[in-house]
């Protein structure tokens, strides 16, 4: 008798609690009991939300100009003698950016030793295709070498091996503004020369207030400068400041063939000037150093990476620094930058707040 009782009275005990449990939770609706979870999971469903964080990136380099001694050197080596390490570069971005330095004569005439009038052979794009470069800018003082035919011809050439081009030598227009979507962010970017013609300030403001409605980020691309000057002149900070009133998040400047200095307009972050890229400059050390400029989209910053790269000893076929390269030239170009930047200019890195949200 007693050893059925020690076995029904848990039992008992144990319905009791469990028939309690669920009376209670019928008068106390925030009731949570604790020994019934799987009845818990229903009654109370967990739902946990996980964003998923973005993964966009634009890698930006400065000018690339495949012809003259370039063009000697991909016919002796192969198209893909100057973007040998490029993909590389590109590999880990969603999108790369060029300065597209030349025209595209309809019928191709190679530029001699020398010579100011650039053309590119079309079946040498394959290179440039296969380097991952995805985007590239004519808005500059040689896209016209040819006039409207060979500008014509190069936008056509470069769509056939997969290459979106923009920008004008001349006008300032939609055409001047490339869109780059991933991960639901839009990048706008617009090519502006200023060589020619001084840009339009109204013009200006009124398609950057386009791309505002078109895109979370807007970026300049811009040719401009003084050529083999290290630091920028007055014209450069103005057109930046412009720019900047306008709406615009970065700017990103080519054309004077070194790197110049990392300015700060109203705490937008100016990169004068790249470098160059691809080139068959080689009477100095500064004209064979540049440094690629990689975006990282996140939802609070943009990161910007810098990324030295250098052709010497490697005529036209840019290749990243390493070790020692790489500190000697962030310690250069930090100490002729803004001086609020120049510690991080150092560690290759611009980490800019950026509510990506209220863009």
């Amino acid at each position: 008798m007693h050893t059925k009782l020690i076995f029904i009275v848990p039992i008992i005990l144990f319905l009791g609690i469990v028939t309690g449990s669920f009376l209670l939770e019928a008068v106390t609706p925030n009731f949570v009991p604790n020994i019934v979870p799987d009845v818990v999971a229903r009654i109370v469903p967990v739902k946990e939300e996980v964003k998923k964080p973005i993964d966009f990136s634009v890698i930006f380099f400065g000018d690339i100009m495949l012809g003259r001694h370039v063009e000697f050197l991909m016919q002796q080596n192969g198209a893909y003698y100057p973007f040998l390490h490029v993909a590389a570069m590109t590999a880990s971005s969603t999108f790369a950016v060029g300065n597209f330095e030349s025209a595209m004569a309809p019928a191709h005439i190679r530029t001699p030793s020398g010579g100011f009038t650039f053309s590119v052979d079309p079946q040498f794009l394959t290179g440039l295709a296969s380097s991952g470069i995805t985007h590239v800018s004519l808005a500059n003082n040689h896209a016209l070498d040819y006039g409207v035919a060979g500008y014509t011809h190069a936008k056509t050439e470069l769509a056939k091996h997969g290459i979106d081009s923009f920008g004008h030598a001349r006008n300032i227009a939609s055409s001047s503004v490339t869109y780059l979507s991933h991960d639901d962010v839009t990048i706008g970017i617009i090519g502006i020369h200023t060589l020619f013609v001084k840009p339009d300030e109204a013009e200006l403001t009124q398609i950057i207030d386009d791309m505002k409605r078109n895109s979370d980020i807007q970026i300049a691309y811009v040719h401009w400068g003084d050529e083999y000057e290290p630091v920028h002149n007055t014209a450069q900070e103005a057109l930046a400041q412009v720019l900047v009133r306008a709406g615009i998040d970065t700017v990103i400047g080519h054309h004077p063939h070194v790197v110049q200095d990392i300015g700060n307009v109203d705490g937008v972050p100016v990169f004068y000037s790249l470098g160059n890229f691809i080139f068959d400059q080689y009477f100095s050390q500064a004209v064979q150093i540049g440094y690629a400029l990689k975006l990282n989209v996140q939802e609070d910053a943009l990161v910007y990476t810098i990324q030295p790269i250098t052709s010497i000893n490697s005529r036209s076929k840019p290749r990243l620094m390493e070790g020692e390269e790489i500190h000697q030239f962030l310690t250069e170009l930090a100490d002729k930058s803004d001086q609020g930047y120049r510690d991080y200019i150092k560690q290759g890195k611009l980490i800019i707040p950026f509510d990506l949200a209220k863009s």
